[in-house]
């Protein structure tokens, strides 16, 4: 009876190391995903950077990014500083014109990208393109990313916030029209 406790004992004790371990890998990984989803992020922001025609080409003739260097003196007049400090953190500007409004000489898009779009990237585009249509350019909020939440899609789609997933667009036609209706 005493080996049979003594048994008992030692595989509950080796359960509960090993369930402290499954914590632990459990947490490192969790961390990791963290770390994988910004490096991921910052990949595709540099894909949006150098090919803004690959994503926007369809919808913008001579789509191109803008630098924020570009822009600094501009808004440094019109904006406020907490103003120009937020939109310096805007991941891509992308400027063109709309293929199906030629008589529209430009639109700026502004995008915010992640890994997975959630409703606070949404939220953060459209700040940043309300901060440049307030320093008077006609700007289209965007998100970007290999997935979506629901509460990121939901609130692109009523947000009149483009989202950009996976080689595809959805929303421009809501964006576009929004942008062009202010």
């Amino acid at each position: 009876m005493d080996s049979i406790q003594s048994a008992l004992l030692a595989l509950a004790e080796a359960q509960q190391r090993t369930e402290q371990r499954v914590a632990e890998l459990a947490a490192h990984q969790a961390r990791m995903q963290i770390t994988l989803d910004k490096h991921t992020g910052y990949l595709m922001a540099e894909h949006y950077r150098i090919k803004p025609y690959a994503y926007l080409g369809r919808v913008l003739r001579r789509a191109r990014t803008v630098t924020f260097e570009e822009l600094e003196d501009i808004l440094e007049h019109q904006l406020t500083d907490d103003d120009v400090s937020e939109l310096m953190r805007l991941d891509v500007l992308v400027r063109g014109r709309p293929k199906t409004h030629p008589e529209v000489p430009e639109v700026w898009v502004a995008i915010e990208v992640s890994a997975t779009v959630d409703r606070y990237d949404v939220e953060r585009a459209q700040r940043r393109a309300a901060l440049l249509r307030r320093a008077g350019y006609r700007t289209i909020a965007a998100v970007a990313g290999e997935t979506a939440t629901l509460g990121g899609e939901e609130s692109a789609r009523t947000g009149h916030v483009v989202l950009l997933q996976d080689g595809a667009m959805r929303f421009w036609d809501e964006a576009l029209a929004a942008a062009l209706a202010e």
